[in-house]
């Protein structure tokens, strides 16, 4: 019960991180677009929306290190590193991303 309990808390996490990595990418465009339109107060909201996710990936990223941690010691680090891989495999479904470029070997 307790792996599972855990698994599924990894993998909520994992999509978590994947959806914060797109909204900080998001941000850097739209900081970038405030750069050129020379607006101080652009500027400054876009600086504070991309400070603001870079520290919610921190948070997810502290709290994926403390589950994957649990998990290993529930299953193993093979079974972990084989979950880590499907999990890329189904993130990159869903982001129509290409294998080679998230390091999921075929």
């Amino acid at each position: 019960e307790r792996l599972r309990t855990r698994y599924h808390e990894y993998k909520k996490l994992m999509v978590d991180r994947a959806l914060a990595s797109n909204e900080l990418e998001e941000a850097k465009k739209d900081s970038l677009d405030a750069q050129d339109t020379k607006s101080v107060e652009a500027q400054f909201l876009t600086s504070i929306q991309r400070r603001s996710i870079e520290r919610e990936i921190r948070k997810i990223d502290s709290s994926i290190r403390a589950q994957r941690n649990a998990l290993i010691e529930l299953s193993g680090m093979d079974a972990v590193n084989d979950l880590d891989n499907q999990l890329k495999l189904e993130l990159a479904a869903t982001t129509n991303t290409p294998l080679d470029f998230i390091g999921v070997r075929r």
